[in-house]
């Protein structure tokens, strides 16, 4: 069974269009984001999940399964339901939850494991942004298969930054009522700040992580050249994971609609990936944009300034 591939970046850096692009290879099986390795076992991942705002208005003891259809636990379960009854519907859902109540005691590796034989010899993408966030999801993550390749994949700060302070305030909305730092940051006029510090920690997190890795273990790719010129891109990456190419081939991965996870709820409810693709889940181009690598409106130090500056133009831009 080959090794898993998990795409790396932070979020709304088109990592959503992202696997379902590469998952119209007959070779490769694209998961919505599972939240895997984010918790060390399954139990642990639902109770993260049960503080969530919606969840957490409901008692402990009435938290059954079939609650969390609506929590980030959403994109683990569809992956089950789809390859457990070929369906996402409400009922099918639900009885994948019930299955990872029941498997509690699992670690990420177990339940990743489980679904690399149920779609064997496909190989397994994985991707939750969340684990970039995380020293110990991301060791996690990366040490746990010898044969693992990781793809990294980045986005212009300056888009990244407009599509992050558009994402963070749908996100507040759903916020409980006590004060998070996220919101006090918004409050005080400092969300763009707070996302930039992010976005250059999460970058940095992840080329620290795969350092000292072999070379042939990861790849790094702009998100803008990868959507804007799959025809070219996609043959690289597809070399790099030793994977047939061909321009019949190309032509029907780009076709990111047909990706099973693209279908059912869409919207800034659903939770496992980006809910703008999942309302039109047509492949786009994406532009570069014509400013410089920062922003004045981020309101940071000069040193942060130059930080980020330099991170950028390390990624390429």
């Amino acid at each position: 069974m080959a090794g898993p591939v998990f795409l790396l970046s932070p979020s709304r850096s088109y990592s959503t269009v992202s696997i379902a692009l590469l998952s119209g290879h007959p070779r490769l099986f694209g998961f919505p984001e599972t939240l895997l390795f984010l918790t060390p076992t399954v139990g642990e991942l639902i109770e993260f999940c049960a503080r969530e705002p919606a969840m957490r208005q409901v008692e402990p003891a009435a938290r059954n399964a079939a609650l969390f259809r609506g929590s980030r636990l959403s994109g683990l379960a569809r992956a089950i339901a789809q390859l457990h009854e070929g369906s996402q519907e409400e009922d099918a859902v639900s009885r994948s939850l019930e299955w990872l109540f029941d498997h509690r005691p699992w670690s990420s590796a177990d339940v990743l494991d489980y679904l690399r034989r149920l779609i064997s010899p496909q190989i397994a993408i994985e991707k939750t942004p969340e684990i970039c966030y995380s020293d110990q999801a991301l060791a996690s993550c990366v040490s746990a298969y010898p044969d693992s390749r990781f793809l990294h994949l980045t986005r212009h700060p300056v888009t990244w930054r407009r599509s992050m302070d558009e994402a963070s305030e749908v996100w507040l909305r759903d916020a409980p009522p006590e004060i998070s730092f996220r919101s006090a940051c918004r409050n005080a006029g400092l969300l763009p700040a707070y996302n930039m510090t992010n976005w250059h920690s999460c970058h940095l997190r992840i080329i620290r992580a795969l350092e000292p890795l072999p070379r042939d273990r990861w790849m790094r790719v702009r998100a803008e050249d990868l959507l804007s010129a799959p025809r070219t891109w996609l043959p690289r990456i597809l070399s790099w994971l030793r994977l047939e190419s061909s321009d019949l081939l190309i032509a029907h991965m780009m076709h990111t609609e047909n990706w099973p996870f693209a279908r059912g709820r869409s919207g800034p409810r659903r939770k496992d990936g980006d809910w703008k693709f999942f309302a039109d889940p047509a492949l786009r181009p994406v532009a570069l944009p014509d400013s410089g690598l920062v922003d004045p409106e981020w309101h940071i130090t000069s040193a942060g300034y130059e930080r980020i500056a330099a991170l950028a133009g390390y990624l390429g831009y």
